[in-house]
């Protein structure tokens, strides 16, 4: 899926983009989850091409990428918070602890999780910059 928007700022190799309009988000099954107002939405989006801020440029965002982030997201913590409660019930009998259980269970995934998601930056999983369409120093960029 490719979107358009006007990067906003510059952090090493990652660009801050903007992409403006629903009317980009409108084919993504992901668009109640990630969007649920509907306007405009900052992304992260690798910056291999140099782009600067202001510039307009093509996003590339890899397809299943939603999928993943709702699977990460949503369903692994659901999965872990049952098998926890199911293993507390098995090992402690009670169920408040076995209810402790699964949320300790899903407070370790996040402590995994948080460390892993900052080296997955580099990675294939995110968006990253395709083509400058138009660069700042355009005057038309200003006329929005």
């Amino acid at each position: 899926m490719e979107d358009r928007g006007i990067v906003k700022k510059i952090q090493d190799d990652i660009a801050i983009v903007q992409i403006t309009g629903p009317e980009e988000c409108s084919s993504c099954v992901m668009r109640k989850l990630c969007n649920p107002s509907g306007g405009a939405k900052e992304i992260q989006a690798q910056n291999k091409i140099g782009a600067k801020t202001g510039d307009e440029v093509v996003v590339f965002i890899p397809e299943g990428i939603g999928w993943l982030s709702v699977f990460i997201n949503f369903t692994m913590p659901v999965i872990l918070l049952i098998a926890g409660i199911i293993i507390g019930k098995i090992l402690f009998g009670k169920d408040i602890y076995s209810f402790l259980t699964g949320i300790g269970v899903i407070l370790l995934y996040a402590l995994v999780l948080i460390p892993v998601d900052r080296k997955m930056k580099d990675k294939r999983y995110i968006p990253y910059i395709k083509e400058i369409i138009r660069p700042s120093t355009d005057q038309g960029l200003y006329d929005l």
